[in-house]
């Protein structure tokens, strides 16, 4: 029996193998996150990734402070009330580097689904519309500096273009012909530094890109004029992406660093196929600066 009655830090012990690794930590922390704000407080429930990096003279992390750190950051959360989940997250990965003193950077994901509020005025429709939304902040010692990289996920639907034309060939008829459609779900991600991106303003580009939303409730008058606006705005899903990037640069093109990264994907679930279409592309601000001034 030892009888210093100090235990082992394992932890810190020498590795075998004087290795350094980029991540380590834990993943799926669940937790409720309230912010504060001036129309009140708003809750989510959260899933959290919090990450650190090992330097190759210390065996392992100690994983109870990773929770220790998101227990003590998020119930100041309900009292404090940060004004955003960035100001939140970064909290936690300055408090992630205090408890961590080997680690020279700390790095937090929030994820979470909630009811983003859209109107249709042409259709007078009003829809809680979900959003999967992922807030992810690196926060490195001694750097003031921090790397955002915010992502949403929404579902919309989509006419085919192609299949309209033809029909309307085929069928000699002009202004309507049949065609098929089919859900689609498009992911909008930007990486930046110190730069904050309004979710809002992302979530409406990103809805305004498809040939129209899709709708839970709708009333048979309503049915048939939202099938004739989206028919009226038929696009391939490479048509959504390409109208999402000139979205982003319209919107935050000037607003963000030129070095500031753009993800779009979209999943088309096909309806006439039995596979999925499947369209993603990345570009910093500057160069979808130069392609869209040179037209």
């Amino acid at each position: 029996m030892n009888s210093s009655g100090v235990p082992p830090d394992v932890q810190s012990s020498k590795p075998l193998y004087s290795i350094p690794i980029d991540q380590v930590g834990v993943k799926g922390v669940y937790r409720r996150v309230c912010i504060g704000g001036s129309r009140g407080s708003t809750c989510l429930d959260t899933y959290i990734d919090i990450l650190v990096d090992l330097p190759k003279a210390q065996r392992g992390i100690h994983v109870s402070r990773n929770i220790e750190a998101a227990l003590d950051v998020f119930s100041i959360i309900e009292y404090a009330s940060f004004t955003s989940l960035e100001e939140a997250i970064e909290s936690l990965c300055r408090e992630l580097l205090t408890r961590h003193s080997y680690a020279s950077y700390a790095e937090a994901k929030l994820s979470t689904t909630f009811l983003y509020e859209y109107r249709d005025s042409d259709l007078d429709l009003k829809e809680n519309i979900p959003v999967k939304l992922s807030i992810k902040s690196r926060v490195s010692r001694g750097d003031s500096s921090v790397h955002r990289k915010l992502c949403i996920e929404v579902i919309g639907m989509t006419v085919c273009p192609c299949a309209l034309q033809l029909c309307s060939y085929t069928l000699n008829t002009v202004g309507y012909a049949p065609s098929h459609t089919q859900r689609a779900k498009l992911k909008i991600c930007i990486s930046t530094v110190n730069s904050f991106i309004d979710v809002a303003e992302l979530i409406e580009i990103a809805l305004n890109s498809f040939s129209i939303p899709v709708f839970s409730y709708l009333k048979r008058d309503k049915e048939c004029k939202m099938i004739l606006k989206g028919f009226g705005n038929a696009k391939f899903a490479e048509d959504v992406v390409r109208t999402a990037l000139y979205g982003l640069y319209e919107r935050f093109g000037r607003k963000l660093a030129p070095d500031s990264m753009v993800y779009i994907s979209i999943r088309s679930f096909e309806s006439i196929h039995p596979f999925d279409l499947f369209v993603a592309t990345r570009y910093s601000m500057e160069e979808l600066a130069n392609y869209l001034s040179a037209g």
